[in-house]
């Protein structure tokens, strides 16, 4: 794998190859819902076929399906001609069916190499140092030489995790891997790898289902796409660059008339609503300084790893700080925990964070939505230590039209919504409190174009009400797009500063990389 490093496509695949794997009339209903409806998939070997669609439509339904999690209510599944029924995991990986989830499999108290040998079937050994040399063998045989093998899953970021994973489905034999938001986490450069390592596959003849929100990536890595909409594919493209206005309205079903909402005004007398000084996390953020006035939103730019992560989350109360001090609307404040964070500013409201796993930390999937939104203020709600019903159903009802997630949901866990309404609950538990400064940790992350376009409205909204807003995003154009300004961290320290004048990705990037530093200005 090594030698491979073009990442061209090849010509091992022709359109009238036989499929390797073929659905027909696939059906699955959660209750009422229907999740896919009479659907049809025809995968060809030696080639990457591009799974696009908004969140719901059915995209993660039809992976479970394929990798033996779930079973179809109707339909059939053949491979090379075959009928087959995948009715569990072990049995989809013994028929040659990898695959690489959006929400990672890892066993997080386990080490790195332990991982690699479980996940990839490799075969169990006791001694801790033949597991390592087996795991570095297995990462290096594709390409991968950074990864700590003694490290546990639990304190890498989410970056490593990802890679991890990808490693764990690619050394499986297999006919079929299925790739699943599998850049969402990754650097550019490991985008890079990855494209590579796919094409050195499909050369080998594996049939590569590739699904992303990002249509450039779409059209990088794939030979044909799939559009999904409400459960059934209605559109296939069988060859690349696509028409991504054409994409969109199929996604959606309507069209998008661009893909950032203009920007809101700034108020240039509008005062301080979170100020910064000195702000330092033991190892990884050294002497932060930032103001942040009330409707001003502020993008943060930085590459993984650079103490991006361990400034929201101080500055969210979920980690100690060494040093530096925080004021929140003229007003200094301790941050000893979430708690006092959504507190610190009383009646006109403390700090909320989204942070960027929404399923780990962002919200509470086993609780119903109702309960998730009213979660971080039961106080509000409560009158002598009781809930009051109508108080939360009030208040649960008006954030629900805010964020635009159906009413009918309202009792549901937030486990069986769909990636998107998920986030949207997130961001409904953070607009719960009415904070006077919100923290947004890569907040659109996995979810499809049109439910960005809704997340960019609805943060627009909030700083219109006078709410500051910090901003991080991997994806530097949300930030050139969304915030007025923006900051560049690198190596734990702001290093750069871009006005809204000159905000640009070239800009922002040039500086990640540590090409820019801040030249005794004060931000």
């Amino acid at each position: 794998m090594q030698k491979q490093s073009t990442g061209q496509r090849t010509d091992a695949a022709t359109p009238t190859a036989e499929p390797v794997l073929e659905l027909q009339a696939i059906r699955k209903s959660y209750g009422k819902t229907q999740a896919l409806i009479s659907l049809d998939l025809r995968l060809r070997p030696g080639a990457v076929h591009g799974l696009v669609g908004e969140n719901g439509a059915g995209k993660s339904t039809l992976v479970k399906i394929l990798s033996g999690a779930i079973a179809p209510d109707g339909g059939s599944v053949s491979i090379n001609g075959t009928a087959v029924s995948l009715t569990s995991p072990d049995v989809a990986r013994k028929l040659g069916i990898s695959t690489v989830f959006q929400e990672l499999t890892l066993i997080p108290d386990l080490t790195v190499a332990e991982n690699l040998l479980m996940q990839s079937g490799g075969e169990w050994v006791q001694s801790c140092g033949e597991r390592i040399r087996r795991g570095t063998e297995v990462a290096r045989k594709w390409g991968v030489t950074t990864l700590d093998m003694r490290a546990k899953i639990s304190a890498l970021s989410l970056r490593d995790r990802q890679l991890i994973e990808i490693l764990c489905a690619v050394d499986r034999p297999h006919k079929v891997l299925i790739l699943d938001e599998p850049t969402s986490s990754l650097l550019p450069e490991d985008t890079k790898w990855l494209l590579s390592l796919v094409r050195y596959l499909v050369a080998r003849g594996s049939a590569v289902v590739f699904i992303s929100h990002m249509l450039d990536e779409v059209e990088e890595f794939c030979d044909e796409v799939s559009v999904q909409r409400n459960g059934t594919i209605v559109a296939n493209h069988n060859s690349t660059p696509l028409d991504r206005d054409l994409v969109v309205k199929q996604m959606i079903g309507r069209s998008l008339d661009a893909a950032f909402p203009a920007k809101v005004a700034l108020d240039p007398k509008a005062v301080i609503a979170l100020s910064v000084r000195d702000l330092a996390v033991p190892g990884s953020v050294h002497g932060v300084n930032v103001n942040i006035a009330r409707g001003e939103i502020v993008g943060v730019a930085a590459l993984d790893g650079q103490g991006q992560a361990e400034l929201f989350k101080a500055l969210a109360g979920d980690i100690r700080t060494s040093g530096g001090s925080v004021e929140l609307l003229g007003k200094q404040i301790k941050l000893s925990s979430p708690q006092r964070a959504i507190r610190a500013g009383g009646t006109k409201g403390g700090i909320a964070y989204v942070p960027a796993d929404r399923k780990l930390a962002g919200t509470v999937l086993d609780l119903t939505v109702r309960k998730n939104i009213s979660l971080p203020v039961l106080k509000s709600v409560s009158s002598g230590g009781v809930l009051r019903d109508g108080r939360e159903s009030e208040l649960v009802s008006r954030l629900m039209e805010l964020v635009q997630v159906d009413a009918v949901k309202l009792d549901h866990t937030v486990r069986s919504l769909s990636g998107g309404n998920q986030q949207k609950v997130a961001f409904a538990r953070a607009a719960s409190s009415e904070s006077a400064a919100l923290l947004l940790y890569d907040p659109t992350r996995g979810v499809d174009v049109g439910t960005k376009y809704e997340l960019y409205k609805l943060i627009h909204q909030l700083a219109e009400n006078g709410t500051a807003v910090l901003f991080y995003s991997t994806e530097i154009p949300e930030i050139v797009n969304v915030c007025h300004r923006a900051v560049v961290i690198y190596g734990g320290r702001i290093v750069h500063e871009v006005p809204s004048e000159r905000l640009s990705e070239s800009e922002l990037m040039s500086a990640a990389i540590g090409l820019k530093t801040l030249k005794g200005s004060e931000l």
